[in-house]
């Protein structure tokens, strides 16, 4: 998808080498692997971990990890523990 940006911004005269690849990701995060049809960013901490080296191997420049929809995340401070558990595993 991002290719076909760049694309786009060639045919319309501007230069397709400065854009960056910024990839927001809802992260949903479950105790349990998910093993059948599972989304980029779902999943155990260790398959999202993966699917964030995943991402930064394809050349994003920045990911914006959003775990407030996350199961079992009702207030900030879900989030933010959340937030913590996915720091430790995609350092």
């Amino acid at each position: 998808m991002f290719e076909g940006i760049k694309g786009l911004a060639k045919e319309a005269g501007r230069d397709p080498s400065v854009l960056e690849l910024i990839v927001r990701a809802n992260v949903e995060i479950h105790n349990s692997p998910i093993q059948k049809d599972r989304g980029d960013f779902s999943g155990t901490l260790e398959q999202i971990a993966e699917d964030v080296a995943t991402t930064q191997r394809l050349g994003a420049a920045e990911i914006v990890l959003d775990a407030q929809f996350s199961p079992g995340v009702m207030t900030a401070n879900d989030v933010v523990t959340r937030m913590e558990q996915l720091w430790r595993v995609v350092q």
